[in-house]
């Protein structure tokens, strides 16, 4: 017992410093499991209002944010979204993303997208044919008058006819 209990005194700061490793790679495996983003790609966060500092929580193991802190999220999912036109413009709407309602109006393809595009951009097409965007303070007059209210995105169909197409929606 006493060869045992010399043994440890001798070799504590090396029997310290594997305990130490051990635990810290015993965390650094659950911080691994992590599942950031979350199932539906969304990123969880909690601002410290004192310290101003942010961390990033996950919610799918049941982390939450703590008294003096606020909750912060963003989606991570993708950041465009694809509708797709036939010969004819006719939207394609078994393949097309994003779209809530659509409706053909005074030669407009009129469409409530889920999030409000940035830019619209077709795949294709020589130059840039004038989408009519609400979030562009340069086309979303034409947009209100063509479509009226609850539509975010206009596509001028006569630019389209003729050929498939493919535009991506940048959100």
């Amino acid at each position: 017992m006493k060869r045992f209990i010399s043994y440890i005194t001798k070799n504590l700061k090396f029997i310290t410093a594997i305990l130490l490793a051990s635990l810290v790679g015993g965390l650094t495996t659950n911080l691994v499991r992590a599942s950031v983003p979350d199932s539906s790609g969304v990123i969880h966060a909690c601002r410290n209002d004192l310290r101003e500092s942010v961390s990033i929580i996950d919610t799918d193991n049941s982390e939450s944010c703590g008294t003096g802190e606020t909750a912060l999220s963003w989606n991570n999912g993708p950041q465009v979204d694809y509708i797709y036109l036939d010969s004819s413009a006719d939207l394609n709407t078994t393949d097309s993303q994003g779209v809530l309602a659509h409706a053909v109006i005074d030669g407009g393809l009129c469409l409530n997208m889920n999030f409000s595009p940035r830019i619209g951009i077709p795949d294709g097409s020589p130059g840039y044919p004038s989408i009519a965007l609400a979030s562009d303070p340069y086309t979303s007059s034409t947009l209100s008058d063509v479509c009226g209210s609850g539509y975010n995105v206009m596509v001028p169909i006569s630019n389209f006819t003729g050929s498939a197409t493919e535009i991506a929606f940048f959100k």
